[in-house]
């Protein structure tokens, strides 16, 4: 994500004219960020709406144009923390009304054999704190380097070596109690 400084520039001045390209410049690597973190075409065209909603109301406020990724970054991300609340409310929900059913998908459970180390290890990433999880998915889903990672979250760099570090230790913790035993640069494999 390294957008036009100039446009950037413009649309903080109010150029609306300016936020089309600008956007436009943007809108795949955002889409790419937010269909890694919800897993979902909708979801994640919704979050994007309203990441870009939320960035034309706030253009304004954005003092440094060369943190603009960074920026939205934030946005998107936030937006997808959101949407994820809601689906996972949602998903009890549904679950419970499943298990008073009695039944339970036969495609979701043959799906869920077919997928089962990978299943895990997602499963393994969406338990760790927000912190740790963003951490993980900049890296390896997004191939984000470290300083990346460190200006997207408004992190030090330290900070994230060390979440990064972090949820690789409690990543292979929780996976070892679940009988699957990945050294690191296995586990690093799955996450990719």
């Amino acid at each position: 994500m390294k957008p036009c400084t100039d446009l950037v520039i413009r649309a903080r001045s109010g150029d609306r004219a300016a936020l089309e390209p600008l956007f436009r410049e943007v809108q795949g690597d955002v889409f790419r960020l937010l269909l890694s973190e919800l897993r979902n075409q909708a979801d994640a065209e919704d979050a994007a709406q309203e990441t870009f909603r939320q960035a034309v109301e706030s253009i304004g406020s954005l003092r440094d144009p060369g943190a603009f990724p960074a920026w939205l970054v934030r946005i998107a991300l936030e937006k997808a923390r959101t949407l994820r609340r809601r689906a996972t409310a949602e998903q009890r929900a549904g679950e419970e009304k499943a298990r008073r059913s009695g039944t339970q998908g036969e495609e979701a459970t043959m799906q869920a054999e077919r997928n089962e180390l990978g299943g895990r290890v997602r499963s393994a990433v969406d338990g760790l704190e927000p912190e740790l999880r963003t951490a993980v998915r900049l890296r390896y889903e997004h191939g984000m380097t470290y300083e990346e990672i460190a200006e997207a979250t408004d992190a030090p760099g330290g900070t994230v070596a060390w979440r990064l570090s972090e949820a690789h230790r409690r990543l292979q913790r929780v996976l070892a109690a679940t009988g699957v035993v990945l050294a690191i640069a296995a586990l690093e494999r799955e996450l990719e």
